[in-house]
């Protein structure tokens, strides 16, 4: 048991995929890149994707800042969900997990 163990997933855009994440897609190119990164189309799925779209150069967002963002647009949506999500996309290769120093990691 890891008591006051906490970590943060901070998002930025994977910059070696260009065709997905740094252009503003329609919800079908959206639809279609997370099938092609074989994942299923879900709402929590999609909507974090145009939150990532949205994130300009090496901006980054924690999972909690995401979570933030779609309470904020009224969707509902779980800070579990939210972390979730972050983890199937790096697993597909959409974003990057990177550690630093004091058990900080940050995808990208």
């Amino acid at each position: 048991m890891h008591l006051g163990l906490f970590f943060t997933i901070v998002v930025s855009v994977d910059h070696t995929r260009p065709n997905l994440l740094l252009r503003r897609a329609t919800m079908a190119d959206q639809n279609h890149e997370l099938r092609k990164a074989g994942l299923k189309v879900t709402l929590p799925r999609v909507k974090i994707l145009q939150i990532l779209e949205n994130v300009s150069g090496q901006h980054h967002l924690s999972a909690e800042e995401v979570y933030k963002t779609l309470i904020d647009a009224g969707e509902d949506v779980g800070l579990a969900t939210v972390y979730r999500v972050l983890t199937q996309f790096e697993s597909a290769g959409l974003v990057i997990r990177h550690n630093f120093d004091g058990g900080h990691a940050v995808l990208r």
